[in-house]
Parts: C-alpha cells; structure tokens; sequence
C-alpha cells in the first residue's frame, strides 16, 4: 500500500489568495496542497472579481496589507507577460462628486488632495490631480458631475479567471497537490 502524501503545507480555500499561496510557498520548496470545499476552484469571490490589480492605495499606510499589495504589483506584470494572461495597462480613476464633501464649500480639504497623498505614500509618484476637463478627456462618457480626480497610472486591469488559472497551473507544474 502507497503511504500517504506529506505535506509541509496545507493551504485552505481554493480562491485567488489560495492558489497564490500554494504557488509561493511551492516555488519556495515546500511540499505543499491546496484543498476547496467546492468542486471548483474560483467558484466564491475569485470566480467574479473585477480584475483591478490594485497598487495599494485603499489599504491604510503602514500596514502589512499595503506593504504586501506593493511587493505583489512589482511581481505581477512579469507574471502576466511570462503566462501570456491579457491585461491592460489603462491605471484608475479616483473621482470626487459633490456629495463626497458636506456642503462642498472650499473651507473643506479636498477629498482628492488625501488621496493622492496616500497615492504618493503607497509608492505612485506619477499619480496626479486631474480637473474635470482632464477628467473628461480622459473617459468621454463621464457623468459631468464629476467635480476632479486622481488618476493611478499604475493601475492594471487583467483576466482574472486565467491570472488564478495559471497560478494554480503553475503551482501545480512544480509539485503542488490540488484537492477538490
């Protein structure tokens, strides 16, 4: 009788987080598996995410979630490229409206000067405030409404289905176990 698999890690949920992880500790030579509930992977939230590659504006300075998207953007678009998964360099817009700011009067702080702020701290230097002209040159069919933005350049959007795909094929390439 075959003795069972070993395992030096046991990875719990087969989302988009999860098959990340199996991939980095496999790559880094753990013995490793991945076990979902479900019959499928990606079949929760991963199965229908917006594909946003984030650069880690929205998570609070300092912290380990910020620290980490950080390391994970700089690793991504080699990933893409490398696994031919179809992404477009096209970064995002942070809009204000008027309903952002209480009476919208100009003793307020402008809502958009904190974010790019936070844009510079997360590491975007080429983040910049756009007037609603700019922003209007920049997506056609915004509502007028729009009273400015920041725009995030290093913002991507990707296929999100095959960039989980491809790491859990990836994972599984060199030695990880997946069970469904």
């Amino acid at each position: 009788m075959d003795e069972p698999d070993q395992f030096d890690v046991i990875v719990v949920g087969g989302g988009v987080v999860g098959v990340a992880v199996l991939r980095a500790a496999t790559l880094a030579g753990y013995r490793c598996a991945l076990v979902e509930a479900d019959r499928d992977l990606f079949s929760a939230a991963s199965g229908g995410n917006s594909g946003i590659a984030c650069t880690g504006v929205d998570a609070d300075p300092g912290t380990l979630e910020r620290a980490l998207i950080r390391d994970s953007i700089s690793q991504i678009r080699p990933f893409l490229k490398k696994h031919n998964i179809p992404f477009r360099a096209c970064g995002s817009l942070v809009c204000q409206w008027e309903w952002d700011v209480p009476g919208f009067q100009q003793k307020y702080i402008s809502p958009l000067a904190k974010v790019l702020s936070e844009s510079m701290d997360a590491g975007d230097t080429h983040a910049r405030k756009l007037a609603p002209h700019e922003v209007g040159r920049l997506e056609p069919n915004i509502s007028t409404l729009c009273q400015g933005a920041v725009h995030i350049p290093g913002e991507i959007v990707l296929d999100s289905w095959l960039f989980s795909v491809a790491l859990a094929a990836h994972a599984r390439e060199n030695g990880a176990k997946i069970y469904t």
